[in-house]
């Protein structure tokens, strides 16, 4: 269980005690992200996490920034998503009053020096332009446009081309001092560590950091929108193809059976969907299914890749076991699984890094954080009935939205396909 301290301009910390690592990880995470940009904003969260790299006013160069961490054995990266960004580094438990220093410097104290913004501009262009010559990533971003069309959640969290090339250092200092607030910030420790002493150095650390008035999300009313299929052209090897729908937000109490079903169909070798589209098949060789939980919404999210050969096949194999699972999901399969993700929690607990992820990321977009023994609970609650009922909710044609990126000209084959159903 995680203990947290608030102090007074609104800052939260957390702190889990491993006592059997020698390592600790350091979790700042800030609500930031394509959720919280406007239109002719987007992509300045991202940029700016590439730019806390670049120098403080403590450290100028970037290479002071790295060789801070990594002359000590630690590691340290960061993230944007559409809901948060995250500063971490993972060091020896020893060195941790450092890299709370370093990590709080870049978060306070980014110069967002000029020649090393238009430096960034080009790498970040590059990052966008690499996800068109990437069919697993391209295709999630098509799925994603048509789950939430003209919204945050259906772009691209490093932006558009057009948007990273018009933003400015003033817009990034605007945004910066407006979002990345002591209010809406969690640091999450995880390691060998006491909390009062974590408090002391965020402390230390910390300066005059006084809260602002952040914007909020840009919210997301699920509503019905008719299924839909986009198809993109390009000459690949492989037709890769992405089925989504609407699914549950992360405070909907729906969203265990809603795990526990996309498990079922998704985790493993030994799921419905490996066995049948690979093993019985020979189908695909990459498959996936996974559900994401945002604070209002949510999706649930299918993967195949193929020969484009076989794409039809894949595509309809697909729906056909979509079917068969609002028929048939077994109570040996529903108490299978939740072993299964129990199982898998307990093992990514067993790093500091996903420990202090997981506490912090709870406290930032849920304010609490559930322990694995309460996750376990609410999984073990799930009836076989509640999971078959999310099965005929979610399991209907006309939820279903398809991307498919590949050698294709025309949607023509997959529309057929779909309204066969």
């Amino acid at each position: 269980m995680a203990e947290k301290t608030v102090l007074p301009n609104g800052l939260r910390i957390l702190s889990t005690h491993m006592p059997h690592t020698n390592a600790v990880t350091i979790n700042i995470l800030v609500e930031a992200g394509s959720r919280y940009e406007a239109p002719r904003e987007a992509g300045m969260s991202h940029y700016l996490e590439h730019m806390f790299f670049k120098g403080t006013r403590k450290r100028p160069e970037a290479r002071e920034i790295s060789d801070a961490i990594e002359s000590i054995g630690g590691i340290m990266n960061a993230s944007t998503d559409h809901e948060d960004m995250v500063l971490w580094a993972k060091v020896p438990q020893s060195h941790c009053d450092l890299a709370i220093d370093v990590l709080l410097d870049m978060l306070q104290n980014s110069t967002l020096n000029h020649d090393e913004m238009e430096k960034e501009r080009m790498v970040i262009l590059e990052e966008i332009n690499m996800v068109y010559d990437t069919p697993s990533q391209r295709v999630f971003q098509l799925v994603g446009e048509l789950l939430y069309p003209n919204h945050p959640l259906g772009r691209d969290v490093a932006g558009t081309t057009e948007s990273v090339q018009a933003i400015d250092r003033e817009m990034l200092t605007r945004y910066l001092s407006k979002q990345y607030s002591p209010t809406n910030t969690v640091i999450s420790v995880a390691g060998n560590v006491d909390h009062q002493d974590i408090v002391r150095m965020v402390q230390k650390a910390l300066g005059a950091w006084e809260p602002s008035q952040t914007a909020p999300l840009t919210a997301f009313e699920p509503h019905e929108i008719d299924a839909s299929i986009r198809v993109e052209y390009r000459k690949t090897e492989q037709a890769h193809i992405c089925l989504g729908m609407q699914g549950f937000a992360n405070n909907d109490p729906r969203r265990f059976a809603s795990n526990l079903l996309v498990s079922i169909l998704g985790d493993g070798m030994s799921s419905r969907l490996f066995a049948e589209l690979r093993e019985n098949q020979g189908l695909v060789y990459d498959l996936s299914a996974s559900g994401t939980y945002y604070q209002d919404c949510g999706s649930v999210i299918f993967y195949a890749a193929s020969d484009p050969r076989k794409s039809k096949q894949t595509l309809t194999s697909l729906l056909q076991e979509l079917q068969r699972a609002t028929e048939d999901i077994t109570e040996h399969e529903t108490n299978r699984i939740k072993e299964l993700i129990k199982g898998r929690m307990l093992l990514r607990m067993e790093d500091s890094r996903n420990v202090a992820a997981w506490y912090g990321g709870q406290e930032l977009l849920q304010k609490t954080a559930l322990t694995p023994e309460e996750i376990f609970a609410e999984y073990d609650a799930v009836s076989l009935t509640e999971v078959n009922n999310i099965a005929r909710t979610l399991f209907k044609p006309e939820n279903y939205h398809i991307a498919v990126f590949g050698p294709f000209r025309k949607d023509t084959q997959f529309k057929n396909i779909l309204q066969n159903q």
